[in-house]
C-alpha cells in the first residue's frame, strides 16, 4: 500500500486538498483494494508522522493575496519530509512553499504560468522554471502547473506507482484529459497594472489604444527617450517595452482567432504585420503553436 501525505497549510484550496483524495480514492474502488491510503496533515503539527508517506503532496493556494510562504513550521517539516527521502510533488502557488523551504535549488520546477516569472525572481537558484509544461518531474520533486492541475499531477502518481491503465481508468471516469496537455495552450497576457507609476500606465493606455504602436511612439508620446521608457518597464513591469507590445499584439491575436471569422492573413494585418510568416512566428514562439494550430483546438473545446 502506497501512503500519500496531503499537507494543509493556511490558505491552502480546501477543494484541492480532498479532490486529491478523491482521485485516489477513485483508483480504490476501480482496482477493488487499498493501494493508497491517505492521510490529511497539518502544517501546525510539529511531529512527523509515525508512518512516513511515500508521497507529500502540497495543494494550491486559494488565498488573495498569496501568503507570504514564511511559515516556519511548514518549512521546517518539508525540509524534515525531505530529509527523510520522503517524496514530494506541489502544484500551481505550492511550488513556492518548496523553493522557500530551499528544495528546488539546481532544480527544475514549474508552476501557473501567472505566477513563472514571480517565481524565478524570487527563488533564482531555481535552475529553470519551466512555464510550457503542465507537470515538471525533477529527482524526488514533482511541480505542477495550474489551480487543477493537481488532477494531472495524482493521474501522473498513480500511473507511476500502479501502471498507465489504472491512470487510465481513472481519467475516463473522472472524465479528465491525459492526452499530453502544455499550459502553454492556456497561457493568457495580463498586464500589470498594480503599480503607481503615471508614467508606464499612461505608456500602457497608449499601447491599449494603438494596436500597432512602435516603442519610438510610446515614448514620444510619453515624451522621454526610448532608453528612459526602456528602463521604466524593465523596473516596474520587468519586461521590455518591445516585448510587451508583442504580448498585448498576440494577446489580440488570441482573441480574434477565437471569436472572429477572420483569416490568419486578416488578423497579421489588423496587428500591424506586413508579412503574415512575421506574424506566424512571433505567434508561435509566445505560445508554442502557430495560430492555425491554436484556432482549431480552440474550436474544437467549444465543439
Amino acid at each position: 500500500m502506497w501512503h500519500i501525505a496531503i499537507l494543509h497549510y493556511e490558505g491552502v484550496m480546501k477543494s484541492a486538498a480532498y479532490g486529491m483524495e478523491d482521485l485516489f480514492r477513485i483508483a480504490n474502488r476501480l482496482a477493488s483494494k487499498d493501494l493508497f491510503e491517505i492521510h490529511h496533515e497539518y502544517s501546525v503539527h510539529k511531529e512527523i508522522p509515525h508512518t512516513l508517506p511515500k508521497v507529500l503532496v502540497v495543494p494550491p493556494s486559494s488565498a488573495h493575496p498569496l501568503p507570504d510562504f514564511k511559515c516556519q513550521v511548514t518549512l521546517d517539516y518539508l525540509k524534515n519530509m525531505n530529509q527523510q527521502s520522503v517524496e514530494i510533488a506541489a502544484s500551481c502557488a505550492g511550488v513556492f512553499w518548496l523553493a522557500e523551504a530551499g528544495l528546488l535549488s539546481g532544480k527544475t520546477a514549474t508552476t501557473h504560468w501567472n505566477l513563472c516569472e514571480r517565481l524565478k525572481r524570487n527563488y533564482p537558484d531555481i535552475r529553470q522554471v519551466e512555464r510550457r509544461d503542465i507537470l515538471v518531474i525533477d529527482g524526488s520533486f514533482t511541480t505542477a502547473a495550474g489551480l487543477f492541475a493537481y488532477q494531472d499531477m495524482v493521474l501522473q502518481l498513480i500511473a507511476r506507482f500502479e501502471g498507465l491503465e489504472l491512470a487510465k481508468q481513472v481519467a475516463d471516469f473522472a472524465l479528465l484529459d491525459m492526452t499530453g496537455r502544455l499550459q502553454s495552450f492556456y497561457e493568457r497576457f495580463i498586464p500589470n497594472t498594480n503599480h503607481k507609476d503615471a508614467l508606464v500606465h499612461r505608456a500602457q493606455r497608449y499601447c491599449e489604444a494603438h494596436v500597432n504602436a512602435s516603442v519610438k511612439s510610446v515614448a514620444q508620446h510619453c515624451g522621454v527617450s526610448e532608453r528612459s521608457l526602456h528602463r521604466k518597464f524593465i523596473s516596474i513591469l520587468g519586461t521590455s517595452p518591445k516585448h510587451y507590445i508583442v504580448q498585448l499584439k498576440i494577446e489580440r491575436a488570441r482573441n480574434l482567432l477565437c471569436l472572429s471569422q477572420m483569416t490568419v492573413e486578416k488578423v497579421a494585418f489588423e496587428l500591424g504585420y506586413q508579412d503574415v510568416s512575421n506574424f506566424n512566428r512571433a505567434f508561435k514562439k509566445v505560445t508554442q503553436l502557430s495560430p492555425s494550430v491554436f484556432r482549431n483546438r480552440q474550436n474544437s473545446q467549444l465543439t
